[in-house]
């Protein structure tokens, strides 16, 4: 009897798991969530899900644009001909031959050359440089005075462009018998030397209220003076009778001038001016074309110029 009923318990047990397998969806994972049985023939292939329950998206490829390729922003510099990148100056056309004139046989005699400070953001001195042609070196660039006071003696320092800065070379002699340094007061000189071309005349006007109580007279020829223009003894004794006139007339030249404005800031020009006379080797200077190169104290290349 109880084999009997052992059987039919085996039956009923059998028919239960026939039953479930038939039923269920996937039998194996009934297997191995109900009875913890690792069973997983084929691991199949989901989306994650989050917290939420809803299906997360798998990530997006964020794609990353290449960095543009680097340019060189900086000028390619070419040597002239003949020369090579190293045996170019630092000041490479910095400084500048900016005109050369050879004169003319109906006006004057006199040769010139002039340097010009070109995109240079500091003082560059150029003493000791020196000016090659096709048949030899023109000219070497000397010192010259760079305060000229009228009361002591000058002496010479070396040339110093500043920004903006220029030299003009003449093969003429000069008349003070050094170089210099133009200024506000320098126009004056030319009242008592000759000096070839004339130094520029733009020395500064007597202010009007300084005069308004002298008489009208003197006024007049005041303010009829040009620029730089220094009074004759014959017009100065024409006014023997007004002292504070003639006083004034005593401030118009180069030392009165030079008393009273060299405290300014502008008092100083960019601008000098030196005279070779004949070390201006003008015989090496072709009068119709020729190929002038400018060298630093080192003997590095700073600029060309063709004509």
């Amino acid at each position: 009897m109880r084999s009997y009923f052992g059987f039919v318990i085996f039956i009923l047990v059998i028919g239960f798991i026939v039953y479930v397998a038939v039923a269920s969806d996937n039998f194996f994972d009934f297997f191995s969530f109900k009875f913890r049985i690792p069973i997983s023939p084929v691991a199949p292939i989901s989306t994650p899900i989050n917290d939420e329950g809803s299906r997360r998206e798998p990530p997006e490829k964020i794609e990353t644009e290449e960095p543009p390729p680097r340019v060189d922003t900086q000028p390619k510099v070419t040597p002239p001909k003949g020369f090579t990148i190293e045996q170019l100056s630092p000041y490479y056309q910095q400084i500048r031959i900016s005109s050369v004139s050879r004169g003319s046989y109906f006006f004057d005699n006199f040769t010139s050359l002039a340097l010009s400070v070109y995109g240079a953001g500091e003082a560059i001195k150029v003493s000791d440089w020196r000016v090659q042609s096709n048949r030899g070196i023109i000219l070497s660039v000397p010192r010259a005075v760079s305060d000229y006071n009228p009361r002591i003696l000058a002496s010479n320092e070396d040339i110093i462009l500043e920004p903006g800065g220029s030299v003009i070379f003449y093969n003429t002699e000069s008349p003070i018998r050094f170089n210099l340094r133009l200024n506000k007061c320098t126009g004056y000189l030319n009242n008592i030397y000759d000096f070839k071309p004339d130094l520029p005349k733009n020395c500064p006007y007597i202010d009007r209220n300084e005069i308004i109580t002298f008489s009208g007279r003197c006024q007049s020829f005041i303010m009829s003076l040009s620029s730089c223009r220094q009074p004759t003894a014959n017009e100065v004794n024409v006014f023997s009778t007004e002292p504070a006139c003639r006083q004034l007339f005593d401030t118009l030249n180069y030392g009165g001038c030079y008393s009273r404005y060299r405290p300014a800031a502008d008092f100083f020009s960019k601008e000098w001016r030196v005279w070779l006379g004949s070390s201006f080797n003008v015989v090496n200077l072709d009068r119709e074309h020729d190929r002038l190169l400018l060298f630093d104290k080192n003997g590095l290349l700073v600029d060309e110029y063709v004509y």
